[in-house]
């Protein structure tokens, strides 16, 4: 190799990362019981229990709301599943519950200092043009005794970034209907992909 390719060569982009197989071609461990799971089926059966999932979102009635201007009727669509879960490693599900854990206790003490001595403003961490013209920030809940709480629900919307890491898009605290979906989607899932739950050690929900 010319010493020039050798440059070259250094400077190459990493290939975006790959959830079912790692660098050398290899079918990850925890994806194996997924991929077993349908191995057994005809070419085009995927496709009919996607249909099958579809279907039963939209008899049972579970739907989501779709982004619309204020004052305007209501619109939902029915909640769709994909038939093939993500599964993710008990080991990188613990590292990223403990960030999420921690993320949840930075929101919760700025907004305690937002609603309470507001020391983040006066030193200008953060800028109150974000905050005193936010029709978001309740002004009245400046009154609440100290130490009450202020996230009473906490999730976020997550995408893996091509380098492997996770990244958080948003924060959710205005409303648990997440935890419906993920629900729903368990349960349906597990009456149209049976085999998914019997080679796969899944982790329980909570109650």
């Amino acid at each position: 190799m010319a010493p020039n390719d050798s440059g070259a060569a250094a400077g190459l982009a990493r290939p975006p990362f790959d959830e079912m197989v790692d660098g050398r071609g290899h079918v990850r461990p925890h994806w194996r019981s997924v991929i077993g799971a349908f191995a057994g089926l005809p070419p085009a059966e995927l496709m009919v229990r996607a249909a099958r999932l579809d279907r039963a979102f939209a008899d049972e009635g579970i739907a989501t709301a779709l982004a619309q201007d204020p004052g305007r009727p209501l619109e939902t669509q029915p909640w769709r599943c994909d038939p093939v879960p993500l599964p993710i490693p008990a080991a990188e599900w613990a590292t990223l519950e403990a960030g999420l854990v921690q993320r949840a206790h930075v929101i919760e003490a700025v907004l305690e200092d937002l609603y309470g001595p507001q020391r983040l403003l006066a030193e200008g961490i953060i800028p109150p043009g974000l905050v005193w013209p936010n029709q978001n920030f309740l002004r009245a809940c400046r009154t609440l005794p100290p130490g009450t709480r202020r996230i009473g629900f906490y999730a976020v919307d997550l995408v893996r970034g091509p380098d492997g890491d996770w990244r958080v898009l948003a924060d959710r605290a205005n409303a648990p209907h997440g935890i419906g979906f993920a629900r729903e989607n368990r349960r349906i899932l597990a009456r149209v992909m049976p085999g998914l739950f019997r080679t796969s050690q899944v982790r329980q929900l909570p109650p």
